[in-house]
């Protein structure tokens, strides 16, 4: 027996009575009230996907409900609580805790005083900090994304770099070396650099 409602699931009640779509709504109470009763069963909260489509979209529903018995002082279940939200809510708090992160990375790579960048397979620069921006003589770290090394350094040195991309990807070792920076206006700087293979899932990327 259900004790209380809030205002929501009232205005849900009401759009789904005499709809097209009722018996579905009502068989996805059951579904939940099926997830309640195993609830209590167990003695442990469950979580339950509460679904159904909608007679307008406005009305659709897609809620990740989190069903909680509730337990006296005499060990006694009384009942139980259900908590829905909109499943929606949590993939935009995923999406902001994927943006927090990228924000810390970010902030890591451009206190290096040092060049860091990431290419891709095809040597094209995935990311890089501001340091090699600079050097690439880029008001943006994203100006450089998706480009390669012959877009900012001579010929020459670009084959090179590319080069010892390959080699490090075809071996899987670690590669540290002396090389020049050579820019395409022919400015010339020296640089140690160190370079490894990333991988995600035993794959290279």
């Amino acid at each position: 027996k259900i004790v209380f409602k809030n205002a929501t699931l009232q205005v849900l009640n009401s759009a789904y009575a005499h709809s097209n779509v009722e018996a579905e709504w009502r068989g996805s109470c059951l579904d939940l009230h099926a997830q309640m009763t195993r609830a209590m069963h167990l003695r442990t909260p469950v979580a339950f996907i509460f679904q159904c489509q909608g007679p307008t979209p406005q009305f659709n529903v897609y809620d990740l409900v989190h069903i909680s018995p509730i337990i006296n002082n005499q060990n006694k279940v009384l009942g139980v609580l259900a908590i829905g939200r909109d499943h929606g809510f949590y993939k935009q708090m995923e999406s902001q805790e994927i943006r927090r992160r990228e924000y810390y990375l970010r902030a890591l790579l451009d206190t290096f005083p040092f060049m860091v960048w990431m290419k891709d397979k095809e040597s094209r620069f995935l990311a890089c900090n501001d340091a090699f921006a600079k050097v690439a003589k880029q008001l943006s770290v994203h100006d450089l994304e998706g480009k390669t090394d012959y877009d900012y350094f001579a010929a020459e040195a670009a084959a090179s770099y590319v080069e010892g991309d390959l080699e490090v990807m075809r071996t899987g070792a670690c590669k540290m070396n002396i090389e020049p920076i050579v820019k395409s206006d022919g400015e010339t700087h020296w640089a140690e650099t160190f370079k490894s293979c990333v991988v995600v899932n035993d794959e290279v990327i």
